[in-house]
């Protein structure tokens, strides 16, 4: 079974996944970085970030792409000067597995942890 966590100072080496910009949501004012860790034993094949306030999930993030097993994605913000801080997180896994988190503070830490329990 899979968790989710924040983690602060989180060092992990990057991976050589591309950069994701979420066009429809925005942290604080200045805000451009957002890294998501894998560190569960599955990939992840689908991504979702939405704000907290959507009614729905926005787009995949990954856009065709996979988070492996042990590797990290930075997201990039579409809109640094907005104030939103609050996002539901969904992770779709390759053997099946979801893993949803709501009302996630992005402000208060830019890294965020998939982690086996």
């Amino acid at each position: 079974m899979f968790a989710a966590s924040l983690k602060k100072g989180f060092i992990t080496l990057a991976a050589s996944v591309p950069v994701f910009t979420l066009l429809c949501a925005a942290a604080e004012a200045g805000k451009s970085d957002f890294r998501v860790y894998n560190d569960t034993l599955a990939t992840i094949s689908h991504l979702y970030v939405t704000a907290s306030d959507e009614n729905s999930w926005a787009k995949n993030v990954l856009d065709g792409y996979t988070l492996p097993a042990g590797n990290n994605v930075q997201i990039l913000f579409g809109d640094p000067s907005s104030e939103r801080c609050y996002y539901d997180i969904r992770a779709e896994f390759s053997d099946g597995e979801i893993v949803e988190d709501f009302h996630v503070n992005v402000c208060e830490s830019s890294d965020y942890t998939f982690f086996e329990e």
